[in-house]
């Protein structure tokens, strides 16, 4: 406890100096980035302070806002890509903890150094949630005002997806098409916006999304702006342009679409606005269910039929299946765009069967008293028991120590210490005795 104190100390200082109410009052360490490598390096390896960290609340949860702060200030500066990588690493780790992922159920207290878009109260969770989505590059509009009940009606939604056209070798041909598709306006979401994101932390958009996988099946409550923030990077999520920009993509839509399954399982009656966004996007959920089950495509032609899929989803094996034929391949239904490995992980069927179970409920509800101010509620005073599949086991993903990361971790310790000590290197100033 008094290494965790003391460390804290020197972790929150950099986020202190910010938040001083005189500018200049409280002095910034010139060394603060030493001191994250540390922690990281103690979580890591020392079982006794990763235990203390997890299940002490007066000592894990004030280390949160200086992490993320320190991540969000990496990604709006790429040279500070190290940091983010850090940052990601200790937070998977700690996720890995049941008893820290029931930890970040309490309210936020501390002031918030760093700019969150319309979050201004709320938990850990969603603080954490929200703040992964913004480096993955997510944005979100004010939330949909209430009494308003039109499911099909989404353009509530916004996006902002980060990611340089990078295609993998086998679909360099469509290079032009993807860049075409990226700058074309959806009819859903009439006003997105693109910006490019430097590949290096286009690496560690995987582990932001293994993080909220996580500590999803925990979650007890999330705020209208976390499930909205969720819902809009769905909706990217799902789009093969997008799927296509960096190899680890494809994962990413399989832990997210794990995460929303996490939450309707396990934490339906707590989170009800996730499922009545979905509600109002069901068929996107439906159009991405046929594509992710049809029939797999490679150079256009169907090879095999996906992993099973529930009866009442029908069997239409053309779903999917572009107009235009020179945007074959990017469909869900291609093996380039969505491995047959990870395709067959992805627990759409879940979404799919919470949508058409809760849809009905809603429907009637609203035409008995259309004038009901937030539908929201009519899901929270309902359950899904007996209306969804058996509930999946938990997967907890953990950060497995590798001889690269090692190699790593020394690389960015020798940088900060050429970065910082001016006489190393100097032969005049060694000293033997």
């Amino acid at each position: 406890i008094f290494v965790l104190k003391g460390l804290l100390h020197l972790v929150n200082n950099r986020t202190y100096s910010k938040s001083t109410r005189l500018p200049g009052t409280q002095r910034r360490l010139a060394h603060h980035d030493a001191f994250y490598l540390l922690m990281w390096k103690l979580v890591d390896r020392c079982g006794n302070f990763f235990e203390s960290l997890t299940t002490e609340p007066d000592v894990a949860l004030p280390f949160i806002i200086p992490l993320l702060d320190y991540a969000v200030a990496a990604k709006e500066n790429g040279q500070l890509f190290a940091n983010a990588q850090i940052v990601a690493f200790t937070l998977m780790r700690l996720s890995a903890a049941r008893e820290f992922s029931i930890l970040l159920n309490a309210t936020i207290k501390e002031h918030i150094p760093f700019e969150v878009p319309a979050l201004t109260t709320g938990t850990y969770n969603d603080l954490i949630i929200v703040t992964l989505l913004q480096i993955l590059g997510c944005r979100q509009q004010p939330p949909r005002p209430s009494g308003t009940h039109n499911l099909q009606d989404s353009n509530a939604l916004d996006l902002k997806p980060v990611g340089a056209p990078s295609p993998s070798d086998n679909l360099a041909g469509q290079k032009s098409i993807i860049e075409k598709t990226l700058v074309a306006a959806s009819p859903s979401l009439p006003h997105q916006t693109y910006r490019p994101a430097a590949t290096a932390i286009m690496s560690i958009h995987e582990t932001c999304a293994i993080i909220i996988c996580n500590i999803s099946p925990y979650v007890t409550g999330l705020l209208t702006t976390t499930a909205l923030q969720l819902m809009s990077f769905f909706e990217l999520a799902v789009r093969p342009t997008w799927l296509v920009l960096h190899p680890s993509y494809p994962s990413i839509l399989m832990f997210i679409v794990e995460a929303f399954a996490n939450i309707i399982q396990y934490q339906y009656r707590a989170c009800p606005t996730l499922l009545y966004n979905l509600c109002r996007q069901r068929s996107k959920v439906h159009k991405v269910y046929m594509e992710i089950t049809a029939p797999l495509k490679v150079d256009g032609t169907p090879t095999s039929a996906a992993n099973d899929s529930p009866s009442h989803a029908g069997s239409d094996a053309t779903a999917g299946t572009p107009s235009n034929s020179s945007d074959l391949q990017l469909t869900l239904a291609s093996e380039e765009v969505i491995p047959r490995s990870i395709r067959e992980r992805i627990k759409i069927g879940t979404l799919l069967s919470a949508v058409e179970a809760a849809e009905p409920i809603l429907v009637r509800a609203i035409a008995k008293n259309p004038s009901i101010p937030d539908p929201v509620t009519i899901l929270s005073g309902t359950t899904l028991v007996g209306l969804l599949p058996a509930p999946h086991p938990i997967v907890v993903r953990r950060f497995a120590p590798h001889p690269t990361t090692d190699a790593w971790t020394n690389a960015v310790l020798w940088g900060y210490i050429f970065m910082h000590e001016k006489h190393v290197g100097d032969g005049a100033k060694i000293k033997l005795f």
